[in-house]
């Protein structure tokens, strides 16, 4: 059943009960945008809310207009002061203003009568049906990961639960699946390759390929990442990549500085993905850099969107950027193939060259595709998560000066002790950065960059006395291990003192585990230290909107991108 046909059933079961579950038909309706007629099985108010929701075009953009969101949460105010809560404007609000639009309304609204539009309709004596499907579509909207994630875990944990044991039944992506949520479950799932082959959703693959790690076999896989990682990994690799990465650090900070109000996200995104870039293919040009980065963007809304193929729709779009992206890597394999005539030179100028020249035991070289869906997939998680961490990792020492100064000092300390002679940052000098590293680490234990990843199982399997069934996908949710307070007391607190002590095996997974585990997870943690380094010597970030609201799909986000200024600073140390 795919994710369509799953939400027609739902829709249909929700409908037939003796008291129709319109609850299931909001949540489809607002992040599904599902095109179900169901007008003809509802009335009244709640078919006005529901029609609208499903049938009117709903800008997806990023763009927002303070002045519309002030003036229509004046609206919503006195519409529902008024108890007029299936007044036409509410509906022509939720229905056809985009998400972003809808959050900075709903932002406004709290500023102004110092209280969230939620609350205030929880608060309403006159409740019913229709009152709490308007209340679950603006949580659909405002919050859609945090609303799945609780009612997830509150339906779970009325019905299929097992115990304490951290595993859940549930139908996901049209599957019978189990979720499992503690450090030992997690751990098992991740780590038994015997047991467990990657069960990633079709959607994805069709996305990200199929010859990309995240479809391939256990032996497939050791076999090419032996062949691709050694590029990304390793004291010998991170050396070379150093100097590049401080340059292009100091000198878009220094660019950045003098721009005024920037996307502080989206310019940190170009860093990174310019980084990257080099790394795999350095001698393309700038054009090229920039038409990738474009259809990366896009691919990257629709992975975890619903499996539409339709125009209009995210994965509609984002199948199309596949395509711009394959053509644009086939482009450059076919033009380094034509270069070489027949000539393999000595050494590899990146990794491109090294995928096109690589050989098994065998003497077997990649094919186009597997180079191709190789190269996709590392681009896209080279820059995505070290972009977005980056990001949070600067806002959380600007949020926290007693963290920003202990950071500073330890970067100043390192300054202090460097010789006179030398220019530019060491490996050594790097590995010194232990409070740095501990601030990095808290902050993929807080925003949790990758949510989940699917395995499938390959047999029947025990875990804590419970079967998995052969087929099942078995979902491993990092989020629930992150934000666990028996682990991490107060776990939604930024406190990067917590890792002053050890943690058990399983119970931190920014980059997974296993066989299995992200193979640029060095790289990347050096690349946000280099930032951060430079970033407290020398400069502070002024945020536009401090208070900015959050976008949870398809990356926790600002919604603003974290519009702000950066600022360049005086060092005692510089």
């Amino acid at each position: 059943m795919d994710p369509a046909q799953r939400d027609a059933t739902f829709a249909n079961d929700a409908l037939k009960k003796a008291k129709p579950d319109y609850k299931v038909l909001i949540e489809i309706a607002c992040t599904r945008t599902s095109e179900e007629d169901v007008a003809s099985k509802t009335n009244g108010d709640f078919r006005k809310l529901l029609v609208a929701i499903i049938s009117t075009y709903r800008y997806d953009g990023d763009e927002f207009d303070e002045g519309v969101a002030h003036s229509e949460a004046n609206i919503l105010h006195q519409a529902i002061e008024n108890k007029v809560f299936s007044h036409d404007e509410i509906i022509r609000i939720l229905s056809t203003r985009s998400k972003k639009q809808l959050n900075v309304t709903f932002n406004a609204f709290r500023n102004i009568y110092g209280t969230t539009i939620t609350k205030v309709l929880l608060a309403n004596p006159i409740d019913g049906e229709y009152l709490g499907s308007l209340r679950t579509a603006i949580r659909c909207i405002k919050y859609p990961q945090r609303y799945f994630a609780k009612h997830a875990c509150t339906d779970l944990r009325d019905d299929i639960r097992y115990g304490d044991s951290g595993i859940y039944k549930a139908l996901m992506f049209g599957n019978p699946s189990v979720i499992v949520t503690t450090p030992e479950t997690c751990k098992k799932v991740l780590t038994d390759d015997d047991n467990f082959t990657p069960g990633w959703p079709i959607s994805t693959i069709e996305l990200i390929g199929k010859k990309s790690f995240i479809a391939m076999s256990y032996e497939e896989h050791k076999r090419l990442r032996r062949l691709t990682s050694s590029s990304i990994n390793g004291m010998e690799s991170l050396s070379l990549y150093l100097t590049y990465i401080e340059e292009n650090v100091i000198s878009s900070l220094e660019k950045w500085s003098n721009m005024g109000e920037i996307e502080f996200l989206t310019h940190i995104r170009k860093l990174t993905f310019k980084i990257i870039m080099h790394i795999f293919l350095s001698s393309e040009s700038e054009h090229v850099m920039e038409a990738l980065e474009r259809e990366y963007t896009t691919l990257n809304y629709g992975v975890r969107a619903m499996r539409i193929n339709v125009p209009g729709f995210a994965y509609h779009k984002a199948f199309k950027a596949r395509k711009n992206l394959v053509n644009i890597f086939q482009s450059i394999v076919d033009e380094r193939k034509k270069l070489r005539n027949g000539y393999i030179p000595k050494k590899s100028k990146d990794m491109m060259d090294a995928l096109i020249d690589v050989e098994d035991e065998n003497g077997r070289k990649l094919d186009d595709e597997e180079i191709i869906d190789i190269m996709l997939m590392y681009l896209n998680a080279g820059h995505e998560s070290s972009g977005h961490i980056t990001m949070w990792a600067t806002y959380f020492l600007q949020k926290h000066p007693q963290y920003h100064q202990k950071a500073k000092e330890e970067q100043e300390e390192i300054i202090r002790k460097r010789p006179s002679t030398q220019k530019g940052l060491t490996l050594k000098e790097i590995r010194q950065m232990d409070f740095l590293y501990k601030v990095i680490d808290e902050t993929m234990r807080v925003i949790t960059f990758s949510l989940v990843v699917f395995r499938e199982a390959k047999f029947d399997v025990n875990i804590n006395g419970y079967t998995i069934p052969k087929g099942w996908k078995a979902l491993v949710w990092f989020r629930s291990v992150h934000l666990n307070p028996k682990i991490y007391p107060n776990p939604k607190e930024f406190n990067p003192h917590r890792w002053d002590k050890e943690h058990k095996a399983g119970e931190f997974l920014p980059f997974g585990a296993g066989t299995r585990l992200c193979p640029g997870n060095d790289l990347a943690k050096m690349e946000i230290a280099v930032f951060l380094h430079h970033f407290l010597l020398n400069y502070q970030l002024e945020q536009i909107n401090p208070n900015c609201p959050v976008r949870y799909l398809p990356h926790t986000r600002p919604i603003d991108n974290c519009l702000g200024r950066v600022k360049k600073c005086s060092s005692t140390s510089m």
